[in-house]
């Protein structure tokens, strides 16, 4: 993943024409993280955070009058504006194709969430040929007469058995 462009307090403020401490409250306010590079004293952060939070900025290089106090803004050099420029247009760029992948990986989640439904309908609801027919008179009576039939059995079982132990202490 590319890094975002970074800027620091001082151009953004140039940039929004506000006063560095707008720029602070900003940070504070919307959560924005800053990083301290190894080479500079100053913080920056990532110029979309504020750019999602107060738009883009309305004009660069005017002067404008704070609580009282006027901050003089500087216009960017010829040679920042075009960075600037750029590194939004890649940040759009990286940003519309991430949406467009996340989007895309959103429909075949969709679509797997639907063959999974489809596959538990399928294994909970009986089909309708395999629905179990109520039983027939037929069939009913077989089922008694096997009932009878076991029953039986298990009688002549008993009494076999007591028959085997009775004839020998007769004897």
């Amino acid at each position: 993943m590319r890094e975002a462009a970074l800027v620091s307090i001082s151009e953004s403020a140039r940039l929004y024409g506000k006063s560095r401490k707008w720029v602070y409250d900003q940070i504070q306010k919307y959560g924005i993280s800053t990083h301290k590079s190894p080479d500079e004293n100053e913080r920056r952060f990532q110029l979309v955070d504020l750019i999602a939070h107060k738009g883009e900025p309305k004009s660069i290089g005017t002067p404008v009058t704070v609580k009282g106090d006027t901050v003089e803004v500087r216009t960017l050099t010829p040679e920042v504006t075009p960075t600037v420029t750029a590194l939004l247009k890649q940040e759009n760029e990286f940003l519309r194709k991430e949406n467009q992948r996340l989007e895309g990986d959103i429909e075949e989640r969709r679509e797997r969430e639907e063959q999974l439904r489809k596959q538990v309908d399928r294994l909970l609801l009986p089909k309708p040929e395999e629905a179990q027919p109520a039983p027939s008179e037929k069939a009913q009576s077989l089922s008694w007469v096997n009932a009878t039939l076991i029953g039986c059995g298990a009688v002549i079982t008993i009494i076999l058995v007591f028959v085997a132990w009775v004839l020998p202490h007769l004897g």
